[in-house]
């Protein structure tokens, strides 16, 4: 970065206009499906979008959330970015702490949490 502050700092300072609509892809998840061959399936914004929306309605702001679900689930994009839009915090664990029962709970317990408002 040093060598290119002087580039850096003539750049626009303002955030850029936002240019994703909700029929944009979003992210893909692969899955083997019935056919037991891994398939790409592109989700749009919207779906994820939607969910989100609806969640920051019900749950907590400013959620504290341990991300349980493997990375390769679509249910982790859900974890995760409900957390960021609540102004969270996401923690994340090595998969070999799922399979650990007792240190997953001992882990647990050092994460300060919050109850639903509803």
């Amino acid at each position: 970065m040093d060598r290119d502050w002087h580039s850096i700092t003539s750049e626009a300072v303002e955030n850029p206009e936002p240019v994703a609509v909700a029929d944009n892809l979003g992210y893909i998840i692969y899955t083997s499906g019935s056919t037991g061959r891994p398939k790409g399936i592109g989700l749009p914004h919207r779906a994820l979008a939607n969910l989100i929306q609806w969640q920051l309605g019900w749950e907590i702001k400013g959620a504290r959330t341990l991300q349980f679900a493997s990375l390769s689930f679509d249910v982790s994009f859900q974890e995760m970015f409900y957390a960021w839009c609540s102004k969270g915090t996401v923690y994340i664990i090595p998969e070999s702490l799922r399979a650990d029962t007792p240190a997953w709970k001992s882990c647990r317990r050092r994460i300060p949490t919050r109850r639903c408002k509803k």
